[in-house]
């Protein structure tokens, strides 16, 4: 709904609504008329009849509506308002002696949206202490938050500057000018968290992030799907909102993701002591050589989508002839295979796997050689050397990264070509260990 006046119409009700008492006694004559409810902007305090007449402009989600000098004992609040075309009624109910600024009654959901901007019907029943009421109403008002944020928020790697996009709450802080003790609130579209003093919140990560509470109508699986979360800080005192951070998407930790080795590479003719002859067809690209097959399972609750590069990786050959020579080549291939409760699906440079609660595959690691291998004939020996890692992208339901690791093919194999070699052959100066995880000798 697009409104066009911050205030369509502003109607009073000017006399007493009901007599109803709580305790009825026909001796007792009520002539209760309350004041009409005050509203506190920034550019000062307005009965709700003046605003009538005040057309140009509209509340903030910061204005407070305070009926301390209405005479009544409690106030009731009924908002109706829409937001685009969703139809939304908050009901507030509190002591009149208590202010009530209209960020208290807006639902949480609402509060975390990048613009506000609803268009509400207001209705105040202000009730004396022996049950009699007094109605006003307020009619086409334009809710927002046109104020800017009271609460600031800072990373502190970047200063005032933070990504648009994610950001690690263990880097976000939030600046408040308190003069008296306040409680830190961190609300996000799925879930809030334990309310904590203002004092003892440096970085966003001090909420117990790992102990959510979901908001009304979302499940258990909200957060894992989107851990990317569009999250806003309020600041109270005294149980009422007094300020509220600027918008944060913050990367909310999930669990990672689980892989096992499934196999070891190949065993070709190998011998007692692990040294082996490599086969001739191999040397003659007849076929290519599994390197070896990691298992990735799915243990979460939700259907998981991961993504890994197609191109080949680049793995080194030394090659023991007369003098040690190493040499490198792009013939290391990692593929997804053996899916199950998985689906697979190539881009132009990537797989992409959606893995179903409990579902597994493979990534499986190959030799496939090419044309150059046969370029050294006098080669009596070949230690391979795998690539360092393989980048594993974790994404969420929308897409985004959410995580990832290298995933480590640090490994060595060693064969000889007509008779076996040793390790020691390949000296560390002409072809060295350094950065490798472990080594499997076949």
């Amino acid at each position: 709904m697009k409104f066009t006046r911050f205030f369509a119409i502003g109607v009073l009700a000017a006399g007493l609504t009901s007599c109803t008492k709580e305790n009825p006694d026909e001796t007792q004559k009520d002539n209760f008329k309350a004041k009409p409810p005050v509203i506190v902007t920034d550019k000062g305090k307005s009965a709700i009849e003046e605003l009538q007449s005040s057309l140009a402009r509209g509340l903030d989600i910061l204005d407070v509506i305070d009926t301390r000098s209405s005479g009544a004992k409690t106030t009731r609040v009924v908002a109706n308002c829409s937001l685009a075309d969703q139809k939304i009624q908050m009901v507030h109910e509190g002591a009149a002696e208590t202010p009530v600024p209209l960020i208290q009654i807006l639902p949480t959901w609402v509060l975390v949206q990048e613009t506000i901007d609803l268009g509400c019907d207001l209705e105040f029943t202000l009730t004396n202490p022996i049950g009699s009421r007094h109605i006003f109403t307020l009619n086409n008002v334009r809710v927002t938050n046109s104020r800017a944020p009271n609460a600031r928020l800072s990373s502190s790697s970047t200063g005032d500057s933070y990504s648009a996009e994610a950001n690690d709450p263990s880097e976000m802080r939030v600046r408040f000018s308190n003069s008296g003790a306040a409680a830190s609130n961190l609300i996000c579209q799925d879930a809030r968290f334990e309310t904590l003093s203002f004092e003892s919140v440096r970085e966003l990560n001090d909420f117990d992030l790992s102990n959510p509470v979901l908001l009304e109508g979302k499940n258990g699986a909200a957060l894992l799907e989107r851990p990317i979360q569009t999250c806003r800080v309020f600041i109270s005192q005294e149980g009422h909102y007094v300020a509220y951070s600027p918008i944060v998407r913050l990367k909310l930790p999930r669990p990672p993701i689980e892989f096992s080795v499934s196999a070891l590479p190949s065993r070709i003719d190998a011998d007692p002591v692990k040294e082996v002859r490599w086969p001739t067809e191999l040397m003659g690209f007849a076929r290519p050589m599994t390197y070896g097959e990691y298992r990735i399972t799915n243990s979460l609750p939700i259907t998981r989508k991961i993504k890994f590069s197609r191109a080949p990786l680049e793995f080194r050959l030394c090659l023991l002839a007369n003098a040690p020579t190493v040499v490198t080549r792009p013939w290391f291939h990692v593929y997804p295979a053996d899916p199950q409760n998985a689906t697979v699906q190539q881009t132009d440079d990537s797989w992409v796997i959606e893995i179903a609660p409990g579902g597994t595959f493979l990534i499986r690691a190959e030799l496939r050689p090419e044309r150059g291998w046969d370029n050294f004939p006098n080669a009596k020996g070949v230690l391979v050397r795998g690539p360092g890692s393989l980048h594993i992208t974790d994404l969420d339901a929308d897409n985004r990264e959410v995580g990832g690791f290298d995933f480590s093919f640090g490994s060595e194999l060693i064969g000889g070509i007509k008779q076996p070699v040793s390790r020691a052959e390949f000296n560390e100066s002409s072809c060295p260990s350094s950065g490798l995880n472990h080594g499997y000798y076949w």
